[in-house]
């Protein structure tokens, strides 16, 4: 066999076999390399060696540092088939899994040597040796470690998403410690920990057997971020850090205000207000969003009956007012348990519809004095029903006066006063709002005169004579009027009389007259009769002249003057005259009594059989005339002979002075 026949018989056969080893490293997940010797293999022509193997292969030293600078020295013995030491320069050659490989030797003494430099991935290199005669090949493998001296924390991990800011929530922590080419350290690396939020369990610990230390992070009361930091001890490395984010503890989350944009609106079905709830938790951290917040109220609509916090911790709801008045009290409550926060929103009745319902007085009847008459009160409601605050009331009174306008309480009602007028009448009051449409309401009060100052303008009788014979005389009339000119109906006449009875007190009319009889008594004379109003009226009197009875006259004395007459020359006549005084049954004067006179002789100046009538006195008067020498015989009579009462007048001579007559 020639050299060159020679050569590539064993550079097809260390082919064959790395492509074998590679093929199987890479199956394996590792790096494989090898270097062929760049020299020119001296084979003796012909010559055909003894079969041999590959006894031993050893790596000095078995562990070496990834990248690190030293390098493993790989000895492959080579014996041949009797067990002896090859021969010099039988070919070995090298493949490897990882790192790199030093310049190939032949044999020397039975031994090849090759040197690895390590690679910079840690884990099993698996170095493979063949013998170029036989293809026979033994592998070795070398530990490449990761460097603990340039240790350092490569990656740092939280928890992804949120924790409760409770004080009690704890999150683990890991840090991946590696060297400075990425590979995993193993057990017992010191780690150090620090945090700007929270607390860690422990400030230092220790790598596991997969390079792997951790910690736990235990909840701040604050929300925030926490950043944790992680650093390799005793190596200078910066660290590495993670975040873990703290939000407001929802399970705790209470409504701790409720406002509204307004807490006035009208109860139109259609008004609206907005709410909105602020939430914290436990400790006082605004909850976080998507809280879920519950919605009630005592009157509207408020919609929606859940909804949930924003960022900010704010949770709102709308209030649409129904129709019904009154404050609605509208609560927000958070978490379970929680009682919640109110917010009071006035519905208020709705004045743009406001009327007056009903118009009522504390008095239909007043004193036309001028003085505070009645309280009136207007009832407003809205088109719904409701009560209407502080609406405008106008007033009009058709009698008296009354304020223009007042306005209504909580109660929905206004007053007003009426002050009387001095005019007796119905009093027209008229009340009603402002708002379109208002018809209004009325009331009527009716004024009348004021008896308190009742007097008599006007006093009159029927009759201004009478007979004084007890019985009923004459009628009288009083017409009662206030101090303001009013008639008064029903107002109390007091009544007096100096003669005869009269009722002490009579009542008034509708036409404000009163009337009186006045009963005449058995004597005769003047009756002063008064009548009076009030106490402070000074009256009105009229005069009744109550006279004799002249159906009842008689004459109570008859007499003659001179009654004893002389003459002295027959036949002289001798004139005397006669008087009669009249009086009644009950002995008063009568006036005007009709007498009649009679004599036996001589003549009546009244005639024979006259008749003469009884003067103011109750004398009637006449004259007799008769000659001397005569008795004459009168009588006077009223109204027939019961009556009659007589009278002697006697006539004679006179005698002469100093000598005797007939």
């Amino acid at each position: 066999m020639s050299n060159r026949t020679s050569r590539r018989l064993v550079t097809a056969l260390l082919a064959v076999s790395l492509a074998v080893q590679s093929v199987a490293a890479a199956a394996a997940g590792a790096q494989f390399s090898y270097r062929v010797p760049l020299k020119t293999m001296n084979v003796i022509p012909d010559y055909v060696p003894a079969t041999g193997a590959i006894t031993s292969l050893t790596a000095d030293p078995p562990t070496v540092v990834a990248g690190s600078s030293g390098v493993v020295t790989l000895t492959a013995s080579v014996a041949d088939s009797n067990g002896r030491p090859a021969i010099d320069g039988e070919t070995v050659a090298w493949a490897t899994s990882g790192g790199d490989l030093g310049a190939g030797s032949a044999t020397v003494g039975g031994a090849a040597v090759i040197t690895l430099a390590p690679p910079t991935v840690a884990g099993p290199v698996t170095v493979s040796a063949l013998l170029n005669s036989s293809g026979a090949s033994l592998s070795t493998v070398v530990d490449v470690i990761a460097d603990e001296v340039s240790a350092k924390v490569a990656q740092v991990s939280a928890p992804g998403g949120t924790l409760p800011a409770n004080g009690s929530a704890q999150a683990l922590i890991t840090a991946s410690v590696t060297d400075d080419y990425g590979n995993p350290l193993g057990a017992g690396i010191p780690v150090t920990w620090s945090t700007d939020i929270g607390t860690l369990t422990g400030t230092s610990s220790s790598t596991d057997a997969n390079g792997m230390a951790a910690t736990h992070l235990t909840a701040p009361t604050t929300v925030g971020i926490a950043t944790v930091r992680a650093l390799a001890a005793n190596s200078g490395d910066a660290g590495k850090t993670a975040g873990v984010s703290f939000i407001a503890d929802a399970a705790t989350s209470k409504v701790v205000s409720v406002t509204a944009d307004r807490t006035f609106m009208t109860a139109n079905g259609s008004a609206t207000a907005t709410l909105s709830a602020l939430l914290r938790d436990a400790n006082g951290n605004l909850a976080p969003a998507g809280t879920s917040v519950s919605w009630g109220a005592t009157l509207g609509n408020l919609a929606p009956a859940t909804s949930s916090t924003d960022a900010a911790g704010r949770a709102t709801a709308v209030l649409t007012a129904g129709t019904v008045s009154g404050t609605s009290t509208v609560t927000a409550r958070g978490a379970s348990g929680d009682a919640g926060k109110t917010q009071s929103i006035s519905l208020d009745a709705d004045a743009t519809t406001a009327r007056v319902v009903s118009l009522s007085t504390n008095a239909t009847t007043a004193v036309a004095n001028g003085a505070p008459a009645a309280t009136l009160s207007a009832a407003v409601l809205d088109a719904h029903g409701n009560r209407v605050t502080g609406a405008t009331v106008d007033w009009t009174t058709t009698l008296g006066s009354i304020a223009a306008s007042s306005t209504t309480g909580g109660d929905g009602i206004a007053h007003a006063v009426l002050n009387g007028s001095t005019v007796a009448g119905a009093a027209t009051v008229r009340a009603k709002t402002r708002a379109g449409g208002d018809a209004g309401q009325t009331q009527t009060v009716t004024f009348s005169g004021d008896a308190a100052t009742a007097r008599v303008t006007a006093m009159s009788s029927n009759a201004y004579t009478a007979v004084a014979n007890g019985a009923p005389a004459v009628t009288l009339s009083a017409t009662l009027k206030d101090a303001n000119g009013n008639l008064l109906p029903g107002a109390i006449a007091n009544w007096t009389t100096s003669l005869g009875t009269i009722a002490a007190t009579t009542a008034a009319g509708a036409d404000g007259v009163t009337y009186a009889v006045l009963y005449a008594g058995v004597a005769a004379g003047t009756a002063t009769v008064r009548v009076k109003g009030a106490a402070a009226d000074a009256g009105q009197a009229t005069y009744i002249s109550l006279i004799g009875d002249v159906t009842t006259a008689r004459p109570v004395q008859v007499v003659a003057s001179p009654s004893w007459v002389c003459g002295s020359v027959y036949p002289d006549n001798i004139t005397t005259t006669l008087y009669a005084v009249m009086r009644d049954a009950n002995g008063n004067v009568v006036v005007g009594a009709p007498v009649t006179w009679a004599v036996d002789r001589g003549s009546l100046g009244v005639g024979q059989w006259g008749v003469s009538y009884s003067d103011a006195n109750g004398t009637a008067v006449s004259t007799l005339t008769s000659s001397p020498e005569w008795q004459v015989y009168a009588t006077a009579t009223a109204y027939g002979a019961a009556g009659q009462m007589p009278v002697n007048v006697y006539y004679e001579y006179c005698k002469p002075a100093g000598g005797g007559g007939k």
